[in-house]
């Protein structure tokens, strides 16, 4: 623990000065304290800086053998009694944050455009998740395979057709769509691709039948 010696009614830039150079050659696991006059505000700005290098054998940072002899924040002089590949590290301390001032100051006229950003955010958002929800809802009606309506229930065989458009424009289309199924064994009746309940062969489109033959 290093302490100042300036009294705590007499504390200048000199003897900050001191105490911060105190600061920079001491170990990382020491800290440094500064006795100031109470009742009074100051902003003291603190870094830990090192001087390391990367061990092979143990394939770590190291500071075997460095020290740091000086240094600010922009730079680093580092000491080291081996040739090796060395680098410096820099810690600036956080700065802490005063909620108490920030609520304070926290009213809505003089911050129009922060709460005029995230109330906009905010509803896009929303928008947004509504227009989802909808289109979620509707892709649910796309799902599942649809029965011919020529199919009976005392057919023995059942195929599944898969009928995919393409993405090109003009690739859907609003006709009935007639097809007939072929087999070294005979031919199906003409059958008609139809759904009821939802729009089918459209540009994009994949739809699901379900045919049953004799």
């Amino acid at each position: 623990m290093f302490r100042s010696s300036v009294d705590q009614s007499e504390v200048t830039r000199e003897n900050i000065s001191s105490a911060l150079m105190e600061l920079r050659s001491a170990p990382f696991n020491d800290t440094l304290a500064l006795l100031l006059p109470v009742g009074q505000d100051y902003a003291i700005r603190t870094a830990i800086s090192s001087c390391l290098f990367f061990d092979k054998q143990t394939l770590a940072w190291s500071s075997r053998g460095c020290k740091v002899v000086n240094g600010n924040a922009s730079t680093t002089v580092c000491a080291c009694n081996h040739l090796t590949s060395f680098g410096s590290g820099f810690l600036p301390m956080p700065n802490p944050i005063d909620f108490s001032y920030v609520f304070a100051n926290a009213g809505f006229a003089e911050n129009l455009t922060i709460y005029l950003t995230i109330i906009l955010s905010l509803s896009f958002y929303i928008i947004g998740l509504i227009y989802a929800r909808i289109k979620d809802k509707k892709d649910l009606q796309y799902v599942g395979a649809t029965p011919l309506p020529e199919n009976r229930p005392e057919d023995h065989y059942v195929y599944e057709l898969y009928v995919f458009t393409g993405f090109q424009p003009n690739s859907g289309t609003k006709s009935k769509v007639n097809f007939l199924l072929t087999g070294d064994w005979g031919d199906s009746d003409i059958r008609t691709l139809q759904d009821h309940h939802r729009r089918i062969l459209y540009t994009g489109a994949q739809d699901h039948f379900v045919l049953t033959v004799p």
